[in-house]
């Protein structure tokens, strides 16, 4: 059954990032970690779901701040302006 939320109609494909400091990926979906799964959850009520109409990028330091550092600068060095 497909959501029926604001963005329904809109053919446009939306990208987003999840990023935890020790949230493992995996835990970062629905069913998973509460604020994670609460907001996927939330996102499909308005009609965007995963893998139709949504991008997730999940990214975690696994407890580790330096590699989430490292991710960081990498993925500032991709924006464009």
């Amino acid at each position: 059954m497909a959501a029926r939320g604001p963005c329904a109609a809109v053919g446009k494909i939306k990208r987003t990032a999840m990023v935890s400091p020790s949230t493992k990926v995996a835990d970062m979906r629905i069913g998973g970690e509460l604020m994670y799964g609460g907001l996927l959850s939330e996102l499909k009520l308005l009609g965007y779901a995963e893998g139709e109409n949504l991008i997730v990028e999940r990214y975690s330091g696994r407890g580790t701040s330096g590699r989430l550092l490292i991710w960081l600068v990498k993925w500032l060095a991709q924006i464009q302006i």
